[in-house]
């Protein structure tokens, strides 16, 4: 696509690079002469056709290097084998130190002895294939375990494209003399610390293995690995088969030493590693196999190496957010999330599900490290798995969306007869009372909210939430059937998502809570076809609404909604920085009151505001009696989950230097750490007595980039783009492409799912009114990406006749079902 002119490449990257783009949709707006240009705050990575630095070949004595500005790899003649392979995010040739130690093959022997092609002396010659700007290509044969004698014999083609992020490793090779081995591989030895496989069958992760559990190998497809070094001295490494046979086996190694890798893996070419599903010992105690003269095979790979601390096999290289932005958010969504998952069959290294032989849908709170935090207990909904499996949606990966369904669905088929969700689960077994002994409104709550992020962001997500709405009204039933016919107020068991708190009966937390997702239900079910109940829902939520500001705002003090009232008209009042601001973010306090309220929070003593952790808890103190059964583990702490709640508050307030300091809190700290423990301090530092790689700070760093600074919220029916500050951007992260520039008239956006989406784009007031000519067509060739059966001609009107642009300055229209369409705007 490089070749092309700004937009036509743009239009390329968008549609014919992901494989499930349901919805993509261009604008272009040729500026009247009265618009004047803004500086782009977003277009930091080279885009233009002359700007991605060509590709080299450099053959010397020792060796052979290939580069193309993203990608640095060298193959080592005098020992044959990949000597480094070195990334740069940017694309510039600033490449970071090598992410491997080296990569080659080898075979075993029944000793453990290793025969390795590095080891085999000078015989590898080097034919440079293809040498242009372009692409480069190079073959070196006589890759040999022994150069003399050999058993082994390869030969190995590098290909490195311009304008792109990875170097494609192809290999032939054959038995030339029988050998009687344990293995013939390819050994991948890396210098990241934490490892990550994506398999047909589940996931699996490890950081700092303890020796004797450094192996695991499987006949599972491999999808794709990545390693991750973490902290100080950024890298990462991504390793994608391609088009591998069936059951070919692949074996990750991680280790707690770096002697002689960190992490690794191992393609098993002939030979057999015995599978158990489990973090184990090696290759030691191995049978051997006979592998006859003759024995041939074929491996594809691509590498991508980066100088930071996440992996980029997903990431274009067409224009993305400035590069703080980008690696905090790639970071948010890769370095933990994907690592708590424990969906792989036999769940190795998940404490209470390990051995047991079961392919579950659960997640721990942590990464493996190897060890987890809360060792034993998974799927936690309140919220933690909200912000986990959000996560995972906003990867924008369709395989990690896939994960994120398992475990939703996984909580969901143990619903009570009631709708009460488990709270969590101890090892394979549900669980309905929190770890405090507590019964909470929160995992049903937010457990609803996360089955709509799924149905709303996944390609397939309508179809399923029309088969599996009858779940989600049950568990949503279980908060609704609370509401009392009185007060319109829900008399809750207890706290909504801080389980140790005391808190029942009339509180703000779970009401407000229940306002906002009586109003997504309603959404939902209008989508499946129920208008009678989406009516019922919005004006339940309109009567709770009310029902708060009359009863539980604070009169005296004028500026806070109280902790709760009690049915004798009692109350208790901590302040709670948490249950305010979740009334804020849903609207439910006037405009007015929402900035009272965020500037009582801003005066407390460990607010963000005054330096400490976003977002505190309470402004009074929760004490031994005030917590359930004096348990104040989370009396002084703060939250990401209530961040979350302050910054979509902030957003209605106007308040973006305070979001923004918030953000730039944790940004700067997940970028610096890439691991976070699991709360923050009045100090506003990382409390290092709480869960070190827990999942819940880094995953909200990635949710507050796309849904408040670059303002994407994909609906069920709608789709907005306003964000919070950036007057420019271009947002390119796995299915999802914005590019938004209003000042230059232009913008271009990428979403997946089925049916009609209403895009609302704000920021377009130069247009409002004006008589634009629209010229509209079809992209992907002139067909619907899904090629369904429509009027070409229909579409094109249909996307025409809607385009608006109202007099708050939004530029609305609809996108038919699944259909990429082009719109271009002239004076």
């Amino acid at each position: 696509c490089v070749r092309h002119r700004f937009w036509e490449a743009a239009f390329r990257s968008l549609l014919c690079r992901s494989r499930v783009a349901a919805v993509a949709v261009f604008l272009f707006v040729a500026l009247a002469p009265h618009v004047s240009a803004a500086p782009a705050s977003s277009v930091t990575l080279p885009f233009a056709a002359g700007s991605f630095q060509p590709c080299s070949v450099s053959v010397i004595d020792s060796g052979v290097t290939l580069e193309n500005g993203y990608v640095s790899v060298t193959f080592d003649t005098q020992h044959p084998s990949l000597s480094s392979l070195a990334g740069d995010v940017s694309g510039q040739g600033a490449y970071g130190p090598s992410v491997i130690v080296d990569a080659v093959l080898e075979w075993e022997d029944g000793h453990g002895r290793s025969y390795k092609s590095s080891d085999s002396g000078t015989c590898a010659v080097v034919k440079v294939d293809t040498n242009t700007t372009d692409l480069v290509k190079v073959t070196i044969e006589n890759v040999r375990d022994n150069c003399a004698e050999p058993s082994l014999e390869e030969t190995w083609t590098l290909t490195l494209a311009r304008a792109t992020r990875f170097v494609q490793v192809t290999t032939t090779g054959s038995v030339v003399r029988p050998v009687d081995a344990r293995a013939i591989r390819h050994t991948y030895n890396a210098e990241p610390i934490a490892i990550f496989g994506f398999y047909d069958d589940g996931v699996v992760q490890m950081r700092g293995a303890k020796p004797g559990e450094d192996f695991l190998g499987t006949n599972s497809t491999l999808q794709r690995a990545f390693m991750i070094r973490g902290n100080s001295d950024p890298m990462a490494l991504d390793i994608e088969p391609v088009n591998p046979p069936a059951g070919r086996q692949t074996v990750l190694m991680n280790s707690d030493s770096g002697h002689p890798y960190w992490s690794g893996m191992q393609t098993v070419l002939g030979g057999s590693f015995s599978e158990s599903n489990a973090w184990q010992k090696g290759w030691q105690g191995m049978p051997t196999t006979q592998i006859p003269q003759g024995f041939d095979w074929q491996d594809n790979t691509k590498l991508y190496p980066n100088n930071k601390n996440f992996p980029v096999a997903n990431l274009t290289t067409g224009p993305n957010l400035p590069p703080a932005d980008l690696e905090a958010v790639i970071t948010g969504l890769y370095g933990s999330s994907p690592g708590c998952l424990c969906t792989f069959p036999n769940s190795p290294a998940c404490p209470g599900l390990e051995g047991k032989g079961l392919s579950v849908g659960q997640v721990a709170t942590t990464i493996a490290r190897p060890d987890r935090g809360y060792g034993g207990l998974y799927n936690f909904f309140d919220p933690d798995c909200f912000e986990l499996l959000s996560s995972l949606i906003y990867s924008g990966l369709p395989y990690l969306q896939e994960q994120a369904r398992m475990v939703i669905e996984r909580s969901g088929a143990f619903l009570k007869p009631t709708g009460q969700l488990p709270h969590h689960f101890e090892g394979d077994t549900p669980t309905f009372l929190a770890i405090s002994g507590a019964t909470q409104t929160g995992p049903n709550v937010f457990w609803v909210m996360t089955a709509l992020q799924y149905a709303r962001n996944s390609h397939n997500g309508l179809a399923w939430l029309k088969s599996y709405m009858p779940k989600i009204r049950l568990a949503a039933s279980f908060c609704f059937n609370l509401i009392q016919p009185d007060t319109h107020l829900i008399l809750a068991p207890g706290s909504l998502m801080i389980d140790v708190f005391i808190r029942s009966n009339y509180t703000t937390d779970s009401n407000a809570a229940n306002v906002g997702l009586l109003r997504q239900v309603a959404e939902a079910e209008e989508v499946v076809g129920n208008t009678t109940g989406a009516a019922k829902l919005r004006t339940l939520a309109d009567a709770m609404a009310k029902g708060m500001n009359t009863r539980l705002w604070d009169a005296t003090d004028d500026d806070h909604y109280v902790t709760q009232v009690n049915p004798d008209g009692t109350k208790r009042d901590f302040v709670d920085y948490d249950a305010n601001l979740i009334a804020a973010a849903n609207g439910i306090p006037s405009a007015a009151q929402i900035k009272k309220i965020l500037h009582r929070i801003d005066q407390g003593h460990c607010a963000a505001a005054n330096g400490g952790g976003p977002q505190y808890v309470s402004e009074r103190y929760y004490g031994r009696d005030d917590c359930v059964k004096g348990n104040i583990g989370d009396s002084a702490c703060s939250m990401a989950r209530i961040a979350w709640f302050d910054a979509l508050s902030r957003k209605l307030a106007g308040d973006q230097s305070s979001f923004d300091a918030q953000l730039n809190v944790l940004s700067t700290a997940l970028i610096r750490d890439t691991w976070l423990r699991e709360r923050f301090g009045c100090d506003g530092k990382q409390q290092t007595n709480r869960t070190d790689a827990y999942y819940e700070y880094p995953s909200l760093v990635a949710m507050l980039m796309r849904e408040v600074r670059y303002g994407i919220k994909i609906g069920l029916t709608n789709v907005t783009v306003d964000p919070f500050g950036p007057t420019s951007f271009d947002y390119e992260v796995g299915n999802v492409k914005v590019h938004y520039h209003p000042s230059e008239g232009r913008f271009a956006a990428s979403f997946p799912g089925t049916g009609q989406r209403k895009v609302h784009a704000h920021g377009f007031a130069a247009f409002e009114g004006s008589a634009l000519n629209a010229r509209v067509s079809l992209g992907d060739h002139g067909r619907c990406t899904t090629g369904n059966s429509v009027d070409m001609a229909d579409v094109v009107d249909a996307v025409r006749q809607t385009l608006t642009v109202n007099s708050a300055g939004v530029l609305s229209y609809v996108v038919p079902a699944e259909c990429a369409v082009n719109i271009r705007f002239l004076p």
